[in-house]
């Protein structure tokens, strides 16, 4: 048993044991399950990325386009992985370990969704092209109406064009290695090889380079901080760089 520090948005911060980070759900802001967007909206014209289950978008709060978006259809079976992924975004977010998560919300039909989308019709055919992947399948996800929306920060990455690529990847070493080992401490096992998951941006503040850690839907939960040897923590900063240097070729 071993403890860390977890920021509640909306409460006094609490120690929390490593065995209830993915389950004790009431501890965590919940879902608006209203499907109300407030003044965030989507912006259809600019879909990033597509996922196993989901897809993200740009997205405003008011006139502040600085977010993200990441639009997750589900299935009641698939809910309690959706909480956690909710709550190690709040979580991890306030910790400074990954984009800081806004507002998260349900809704229970498409209809619902597609009204918090601005030009939905240059989003449409990345929802007909997931329905038809999912109809292909036969999965449980073609019959679901239910969807979750995530709002959390955009992070700008990129490479600087007057630095070498062995350079700049040694820059990212230390970077990496402090967030890796943040994580694993925690008994948190990221996804290191796919390239994107773990972003470098330059810090507007202090103009260091440093990464946080973009998808928290693959991470996995052990009882221990133990559950990685040296060597295999060495070889998971190896392949995190190696993901980073494969994005930016």
């Amino acid at each position: 048993m071993y403890e860390v520090k977890v920021p509640i948005i909306g409460k006094k911060r609490k120690k929390v044991s490593e065995e209830t980070i993915p389950t004790n759900f009431e501890d965590f802001p919940p879902f608006v399950e209203t499907c109300d967007f407030q003044n965030w909206r989507i912006k259809g014209k600019q879909h990033i990325d597509s996922g196993g289950f989901g897809d993200v978008f740009r997205a405003c709060q008011g006139n502040d386009c600085k977010y993200v978006a990441k639009i997750i259809h589900y299935t009641p079976s698939h809910f309690d992985a959706l909480q956690r992924e909710k709550n190690d975004m709040y979580m991890l977010g306030n910790m400074g370990l990954s984009p800081r998560l806004h507002r998260a919300i349900l809704c229970n039909k498409k209809e619902e969704l597609y009204q918090g989308i601005d030009d939905f019709n240059d989003a449409k055919s990345v929802f007909e092209d997931r329905s038809k992947e999912e109809e292909e399948e036969n999965s449980e996800l073609f019959k679901s109406p239910n969807y979750a929306v995530l709002f959390s920060d955009f992070i700008q990455s990129f490479k600087p064009k007057d630095m070498k690529k062995r350079d700049y990847i040694k820059k990212l070493d230390l970077p990496v290695t402090k967030l890796l080992d943040q994580l694993w401490k925690m008994g948190l096992a990221p996804d290191t090889a796919t390239p994107g998951n773990i972003l470098p941006y330059l810090d507007p503040l202090s103009k260091e380079w440093k990464v946080k850690l973009v998808d928290v839907g693959d991470i996995r939960h052990y009882d221990s901080p133990n559950f990685l040897s040296k060597e295999e923590q060495e070889s998971q900063i190896e392949i995190a760089l190696d993901a980073i240097a494969d994005l930016f070729d």
